[in-house]
């Protein structure tokens, strides 16, 4: 059959085929869209007439509601007064509300008034009795819980059925009790069911149960599957469709079948639509093959015939220069062209192949191997130069020629053999075999490999034979070497281990790749991975140094227990050989430890070189272990005398300098003239000659029988001052150096447990046989330095010269100012004299002066005092002295000075004192002499009072002697006034 013929049956047959499937589509899917489209319409049509009924309903409950909710109903259920029915249950209330009964019930069940109207022919009628039998007093449409409780719905009687309301009769305010029920109720006749249709614009019909229709209809509704739509849609011919709902009656059970009637307009006008299409398709469709067909032939067909025509003369010859031809510029076209560019190919391949047969003849000539093709007779069909000449044979005479003929009997056998063997299993064969020739063997590798037919078949084997005589002495020679490499190996007295750690490498390739870029972080933090890495390293042979090394019986029993090796020590080298192989070391030393299977820890110097095969792709690790305990142990013993050398120089340097500063603050102590001076000098070389060490210094306080901190130095500088008793320190119940550390010497000193200390050393601080005070050196730290401080006996020396020292010069200080108390003292009144008076006010003078304050100055007479001495005695004159000299000292303020000027004369300086404060503060003290009661020898010494002048700093005089001669002459006139008064330089004060 030709292309043209071809094309108009396909064409045809997918256009039959499409129209079969187009009809089927539209009839079974579009009519059916259709159908269903008419199904929805016809469910919302008896949904609004549903809605229509239901509309009734409310406005009849309405209406019952309006006329039971009045208090004039209210009052008739009561009283059935007969005004309430002229004026309102009248045949015009029937006609215009549309209804057909009314029915007063009271709440007991009676009926106070019922009234039926027939609205057709507009005249009263008895109410039906079917109708009262619905308003028995056990009637659930007479029961109303609340004002709400109203009950609409339809009720199917004799006379047919009726729409009724009942509602709850109750006050206008709808306040009850409920006093009754009203019935309203309307018959759902011919009427009613017109007006219904014509409202909905329906065709509206009720059915009732016992109809054929409706019991067919009412069997499919009640097969009908929950939840569905509860109207039934039949179609009753090809013009008309019904739809059916069923209607309650008000008691919840089927009263009657709604029925609506609608035109089949949609589904026979989309019947209609689908028919036209289908008629239009067939004739568009038959009109775009015929034109489809016609230009096919003339734009396509005919060219292929034309192609066709070329590409026969150009198969017959054969000639691949010759080209079809190329017009227009379509698919045809360019296939052509394709053609002729294949063509072109084709050409070209041809010419390459011829050329490429000529290069690999060359080639072939040219290799360094033996090629040879044997065929299944054993002959040679094919040598190359190089195999000829390895054989001292010419290559075209090898040709044809059996291998039997050609090589010794020996080698054509085994060449035979290895031939046939290639022929029967059809697979390549590789050996290695000698050639003995009269100078020498030549080692030969030779591979045979099938040569295969276009059908698959074996015709011949290609031989590749290569002289590997090289190779092979290279072989021997290097098994001498491993061979000499072994024995010493073995018999080395350096432990020795050969590994191969690929699987190592590999690993920590694997891990690197994976995002791991600090190597060392990581084992740090996971040191158990160390050991799973290291078990990756398949040791291959250790020699006996090694078994000796680790105390191992033999290589199993080392390699069993090769983890007992390792400790806490080991792993950092460990890790460091992991790192130096994943940053492509091959060299790689260090010191490490390592436990020999007996526990015993063994110093070890390790050095190791990683070897690859590249063509295996495999890492092997010499590693040499060297023994290096009893060298560290040696050079641990040398540095620690070194230690022990530079310490005792250390401790030698640091005596002298000790004693130079015990000297240079027992020197310093000679200067100073004050104890807080003293106490300077001591924390500040305490310091110096204790530097890692904490010092305090107590003084014992007489009055109180307790130590009280004084100076101290270092980390306790800082520290509150301490207050104990001699019960505290060890040093000063044993009184004698007490030393105590945290290594079991001694008990820590009760005052000195605050600190928590973990040295001390206590030494009392005794003078003449008296304990004055307590020197303490404390540590707080486990530090050698701290340690030496207290354990040196050369540091104990030192600090007990350091607290004889200190307990010397605080003895010279004490008789220093014992002597000097008694150059300035009174010894009577225990009162300053007259020499440090005149020192002390020209000193606060110049104080005053400077700060630009105010001084007071008075000066004091006993009044009579020559009459005490000459009517009691001296001994009561010196009496009065004391007492009047110890009330001087017990008021005056601080930084008063009070004086003894001479006789019974004495001096204030009141520094920092106005001339009315000073004033104040001075006739109080005359008060108290004044009041003084004082006996001697058992006689009262009665009538004792003083005279005083006051002056102020610089108001009476700038320097001391003005200021005293300006007092003087103020106590003059306070005596000529009449004694036991204060007076100013410049005015009477007044007196009490």
């Amino acid at each position: 059959m030709s292309l043209y013929k071809k094309t108009w049956v396909i064409a045809g047959s997918l256009f039959i085929i499409y129209l079969v499937l187009f009809v089927i589509i539209a009839s079974a899917w579009l009519l059916e869209r259709y159908r269903l489209l008419e199904e929805d319409m016809m469910r919302e049509n008896a949904g609004r007439a549903l809605n229509a009924i239901s509309q009734d309903m409310t406005n009849l409950s309405a209406i019952a509601g309006d006329w039971a909710i009045w208090d004039d109903t209210y009052n008739f259920i009561e009283d059935r007064n007969d005004d309430y029915i002229q004026s309102n249950l009248v045949d015009g209330t029937f006609s215009g509300l549309g209804l057909n009964a009314m029915i007063y019930v009271n709440s007991s069940g009676t009926i106070v008034y019922a009234k039926a109207f027939d609205l057709i022919n507009n005249k009263a009628v008895a109410a039906p009795s079917s109708l009262v039998e619905h308003l028995t007093g056990e009637s659930p449409l007479l029961v109303h819980p609340n004002s709400d409780s109203g009950h609409t719905g339809i009720l199917l009687l004799p006379e047919g059925p009726m729409l009724v309301a009942f509602q709850p009769i109750l006050t206008s305010e709808e306040a009850g009790p409920s006093r009754g029920t009203l019935l309203m109720g309307r018959y759902l006749d011919e009427v009613q069911i017109q007006q219904l249709s014509e409202r909905t614009d329906l065709t509206v019909a009720m059915l009732p149960f016992d109809s054929v229709e409706s019991s067919t209809v009412m069997a499919e509704l009640v097969t009908a599957q929950p939840g569905e739509n509860n109207t039934l849609v039949r179609t009753i011919n090809k013009n008309l469709i019904a739809g059916y709902s069923i209607l309650e009656d008000i008691y919840g059970q089927p009263a009657l079948i709604l029925k609506i009637s609608m035109q089949r307009d949609v589904y026979n006008q989309g019947l209609r639509s689908i028919l036209f299409f289908i008629g239009s398709h067939i004739a568009i469709g038959l009109l775009l093959i015929i034109a489809t067909l016609i230009i096919l032939n003339k734009s396509v067909i005919k060219k292929f015939s034309l192609l066709s025509e070329d590409l026969k003369m150009l198969i017959n010859p054969g000639d691949l220069s010759k080209r079809v031809r190329v017009s227009g510029n379509d698919e045809v076209t360019r296939m052509a062209s394709d053609i002729n560019a294949m063509l072109e190919v084709l050409e070209d391949n041809n010419k390459s192949l011829a050329a490429s047969e000529e290069w690999n003849r060359t080639l072939v000539e040219a290799f360094q191997d033996s090629l040879f093709i044997i065929d299944r007779q054993g002959c040679v069909e094919y040598v190359n130069d190089y195999g000829a000449n390895l054989f001292r044979m010419n290559a075209e005479e090898m040709k044809g020629k059996s291998i039997t003929e050609l090589f010794p009997t020996e080698l054509a056998k085994n060449l035979k053999a290895n031939v046939q063997h290639v022929f029967d299993k059809e697979e390549p064969v590789w050996k290695t075999s000698s050639i003995p020739f009269p100078s020498q063997i030549i080692w030969m590798s030779t591979g045979l490999f099938p040569i295969r037919a276009t059908d698959g078949s074996i015709q011949s084997v290609l031989g590749i034979s290569r002289d590997i005589t090289e190779q092979k002495r290279m072989s021997e020679a290097l098994q001498v070497r491993e061979k000499r490499f072994r024995n010493i190996f073995k018999y080395s007295p350096i432990s020795l281990w050969e590994e191969d750690i690929s699987r190592l490498v590999a690993k920590i390739d694997e891990l690197q790749l994976s995002g791991v870029s600090n190597l060392r972080s990581y084992f740090e933090n996971a040191p158990l991975l160390v050991y799973e890495y290291i078990d990756l390293a398949e040791v291959i042979d250790i020699n006996q140094a090694t078994l000796d090394l680790y105390q191992a019986k033999s290589k199993g029993e080392l390699l069993k227990n090769i983890n007992k090796i390792y400790c806490e020590e080991t792993l950092s080298s460990l890790i460091d050989e992991m790192v130096a192989i994943a940053e492509g070391k091959t060299h790689f030393s260090g010191e490490t430890v390592n436990l020999t299977l007996h526990g015993e820890r063994t110093d070890i110097l390790l050095s190791s070189e990683i070897i690859r095969d590249k063509q295996e792709n495999q890492y092997r690790r010499l590693v040499s272990v060297r023994d290096i305990t009893r060298e560290k142990q040696n050079a641990k013993a040398l540095a620690q005398k070194n230690k022990e050398l530079d310490r005792s120089n250390d401790q030698l340097e640091e005596l002298n300098n000790m004693v130079s500063l015990v000297n240079d603050m027992s020197n310093l102590f000679q200067l100073c003239e004050t104890r807080q001076e003293i106490f300077s000098v001591i924390s500040s070389h305490l310091s110096l000659i204790f530097k890692n060490t904490s010092g305090i210094l107590y003084e014992l306080d007489p009055s109180l029988n307790k130590f009280k901190t004084i100076a101290n130095s270092g980390k306790m500088a800082q520290v509150n001052e301490q207050e104990f008793d001699s019960d505290s320190c060890w040093a000063l119940r044993k009184g004698r150096i007490h030393n105590f550390n945290t290594e079991g010497d001694g008990i820590v000193c009760e005052h000195l447990n605050p600190y928590a200390p973990t040295s001390t050393l206590c030494i009392p601080l005794v003078s003449n046989g008296v304990t004055r005070g307590l020197f303490s050196l404390i540590t707080s730290d486990a530090a050698d330095e701290l340690e030496e401080a207290f354990s040196s006996e050369n540091r104990k020396k030192i600090a007990l010269i350091i607290a004889e020292t200190i307990s010397l010069a605080l003895t010279n200080m004490d008789m220093r100012e014992k002597l000097y108390e008694q150059s300035v003292r009174d010894p009577l009144t225990n009162l300053y004299n007259r020499r440090y008076m005149e020192e002390t006010l020209d000193r606060e003078i110049r104080l005053a002066e400077h700060k630009h304050t105010s001084l007071g100055v008075i000066m004091i007479d006993i009044d009579h005092f020559k009459n005490f001495n000459d009517n009691f005695g001296h001994e009561a004159g010196d009496e009065v002295l004391k007492n009047i000299g110890w009330l001087m000292q017990s008021q005056a303020r601080v930084g008063n000075i009070a004086c003894r000027y001479g006789g019974e004369e004495f001096v204030i300086i009141l520094p920092d004192s106005t001339l009315s404060d000073s004033w104040q503060r001075m006739d109080a003290l005359r008060t108290q002499i004044d009041q003084l009661n004082l006996s001697s020898n058992g006689k009262e010494l009665s009538g004792i009072s003083i005279s005083g002048g006051l002056v102020e700093f610089p108001t009476n005089g700038k320097t001391s002697s003005q200021l005293l001669q300006a007092a003087d002459q103020a106590l003059y006139r306070a005596k000529a006034a009449g004694r036991n008064r204060i007076e100013t330089a410049g005015r009477l004060l007044p007196t009490e």
